[in-house]
């Protein structure tokens, strides 16, 4: 007689059980995909698996983006991924006494979809986790038949922002932290929103209304309070410093206004500009890439990590840094424009990446 699962879990997970609950899911996914799985995840999950935080005890559940999943699986031909993805979920729940939802995609229906320039509907959070650098950076579980990235440190803010229950606040605070922390940030309310609004567009800040713009606003106050009074345990070990690789990734190109807008404007304004560029698609990634590089006149060092590993070029080697156009200086770093020069004699009409490329955030 088979075992009754429940459909909800009511069993802790702390970063221990969980990594041996995933371990068995990944032997069961690696069973029937016969390669590894990739899962964009987010919520409580990342909060407790990232190496950099794990500011959380435990969670109940991991929260992964299924939609997408099963439209890249059917891209490769296979059209019952999902069919196998929620078997081994199952068996994974009933081999530990688990509820069905310890691993959901409830969330799928809130998240928002967004348009290419092409005018095709895509997954702004997927395609944004499933670049090169997040994958690197955000990656919290890795083994044969599953890895599990997490979304982009901009998009846990955005997801957690609307909600701000529970442990979302901490959450925040935590992500808030880990970017003074890394890059000596230091976060005010006016920085928040303008990181949001750049990055996360299609969350729909600009069809808000002026209620829900000043909850939103009381929220990042509160956020920002929060990181300010948080403790952080150690100083992030020197393999967190951003290296060449990351520095050459090409990410989604995005539309970046260097007017620093008055913090009286609203979101709603602040965001029409926004709205009438539509995001490319992940398509014109290697577009971008290929696309002549804009010379940028006017920079300035990012704060740290300044040098980077040494880079090479055929025989030649050279270490590099990374430069910061001067009207976007007042944004986190990590999210703006850059391109990359070579000390003492810094000369940046010389090595410079078009705007499209971005330093992220190091996990």
């Amino acid at each position: 007689m088979s075992r009754h699962i429940p459909e909800h879990n009511q069993v802790t997970l702390n970063y221990y059980s969980l990594v041996q609950v995933l371990d068995d899911l990944a032997a069961r996914l690696f069973h029937y995909f016969r390669t590894t799985v990739c899962l964009v995840i987010h919520g409580g999950a990342v909060m407790v698996l990232h190496k950099n935080l794990r500011c959380r005890q435990n969670t109940r559940d991991v929260d992964y983006i299924h939609r997408s999943f099963e439209t890249e699986w059917k891209k490769r031909g296979v059209n019952d991924a999902g069919e196998r993805l929620n078997t081994c979920i199952a068996a994974t729940a009933a081999h530990f006494g688990l509820g069905l939802d310890w691993m959901n995609a409830h969330a799928d229906v809130a998240l928002p979809m967004a348009y290419d320039k092409y005018g095709r509907l895509y997954d702004p959070i997927y395609a944004e986790a499933m670049q090169p650098t997040n994958i690197m950076l955000n990656t919290v579980y890795e083994s044969r038949g599953l890895r599990l990235v997490g979304v982009s440190w901009s998009w846990a803010v955005a997801l957690k922002l609307v909600r701000y229950k529970k442990d979302d606040p901490e959450d925040i605070a935590a992500i808030l932290k880990l970017g003074t922390q890394l890059k000596g940030l230091q976060w005010t309310r006016q920085i928040m929103e303008e990181w949001l609004l750049n990055m996360c567009s299609p969350m729909g800040y600009a069809n808000y209304q002026q209620p829900q713009i000043d909850s939103t606003r009381e929220k990042m106050r509160d956020a920002v309070k929060r990181a300010q009074a948080l403790a952080w345990p150690s100083q992030p070990s020197s393999s967190q410093s951003l290296t060449a690789s990351s520095v050459a990734t090409v990410e989604r190109p995005r539309t970046v206004h260097a007017e620093q807008s008055s913090g009286n404007q609203s979101l709603r304004h602040r965001t029409q500009s926004l709205s009438q560029h539509r995001p490319h698609s992940t398509s014109a990634i290697s577009a971008a890439s290929s696309a002549p590089s804009l010379a940028m006149p006017h920079a300035i060092r990012l704060m740290q990590p300044q040098l980077l590993t040494p880079h090479h070029t055929g025989n030649s080697q050279r270490t590099q840094v990374a430069m910061v156009p001067t009207q976007f200086s007042h944004l986190p770093p990590g999210f703006v424009p850059y391109y990359v020069a070579t000390p003492p004699n810094v000369q940046p009409v010389q090595y410079h990446f078009p705007t499209s490329h971005r330093i992220r955030t190091p996990a």
